[in-house]
This record gives C-alpha cells, sequence and structure tokens, in this order.
C-alpha cells in the first residue's frame, strides 16, 4: 500500500492498491480465495482431461522436475477483475544436458514426416474447428488466391477521404 500526500491540505490522499497486489505469488495464497481456487480447480480438470500428465511414483534415484503455479488477472477496461487465471508449468530450466535426459526434440518444418505424424495425434485428441475462408479483417475486404492473399483497401480509402474532404 502507498499513502500519498496532499500538498495543499497536508491530509492523506486514501490509499492505493496496486494491481499485483490481488495476484497471489504462491499456491497457498491462491488456495485462501474463492475465485483462486475456482481457477486451480478448472486447471486441473483441463490438465486430467487432455492427460497432459498421470501421478505415478517417483523413479528410484531420478531427479523430478519441479512445476510451479503462475497466476494473473485480466482487467476489464474500467478497473475490475474480468477473469482469474492460473497456468502449472514445468521449471524445465532446473534440467542438466545429460543429467536425467540425454536428447532434445525440436519440431522443425524441414521434417515432413514427424510433422504429419504430430498434426494427425492432435487431431486425434484436440477437436479443431474451422472458421471458413476469411473473409474481412480489420473492417478490410480479403480475397485469397492460392499463393496470396490479398486486402481490398477501397473502404478504407474512401473513409479517409469523406474524413478529408467531405462527401464523395
Amino acid at each position: 500500500m502507498i499513502q500519498l500526500m496532499n500538498s495543499q491540505c497536508e491530509e492523506p490522499i486514501p490509499s492505493l492498491k496496486f494491481v499485483n497486489d490481488l495476484v497471489p505469488v504462491t499456491f497457498e495464497e491462491a488456495a485462501q480465495e474463492a475465485e483462486w481456487r475456482t481457477t486451480l480447480k478448472d486447471e486441473i480438470t483441463v490438465i486430467k482431461k487432455n492427460e497432459t500428465w498421470e501421478l505415478v511414483d517417483r523413479p528410484v534415484r531420478k531427479k523430478v522436475i519441479e512445476v510451479k503455479w503462475v497466476f494473473k488477472t485480466k482487467m476489464n477496461p474500467g478497473g475490475p477483475v474480468n477473469r482469474y487465471k492460473a497456468r502449472l508449468v514445468v521449471k524445465g530450466f532446473s534440467q542438466q544436458y545429460g543429467v536425467g535426459f540425454t536428447k532434445t526434440f525440436a519440431l522443425v518444418a524441414s521434417s515432413s514426416e514427424p510433422v504429419i505424424v504430430f498434426k494427425n495425434q492432435m487431431q486425434e485428441k484436440f477437436e479443431i474447428l474451422d472458421l471458413g475462408e476469411m473473409t474481412c479483417f480489420l473492417s478490410q475486404e480479403v480475397n485469397q488466391a492460392r499463393d496470396a492473399i490479398f486486402i481490398n483497401q477501397k473502404g478504407f480509402t474512401i473513409k479517409i477521404l469523406r474524413d478529408m474532404h467531405g462527401e464523395l
């Protein structure tokens, strides 16, 4: 909290509370608030639904990679909280190459077979929604060809000319 003094009347201005005060730093802090508990439960539900990980016994003499909860709030333009967000993330930076792992995997566009396999697996696992062909973007008409996308700015140009020179 910050106390501000009004220089004209020497009386303190009411204390200000920063947005960061609303965001918990630890799981224990989040678990004390009803809104955050709901958000935590929702995140765990999504993790289970997507089969992101499963609870297993710790392998003997193996290092376990720790996880951390990351909390954020989305604010409305007027100020009140619009949405509470919580994510469970892995502290991958704590890994050492050669200790616990010796191979890395990076999906690159040049190797087409793994990309196709990965795409097929994702399509089987997750629902994919096709929104169709884009016909409008940022109030501009969009035309798609086989090799390119063309944005028609005629409407935008007419609006600028009207604003500058009056009615056309």
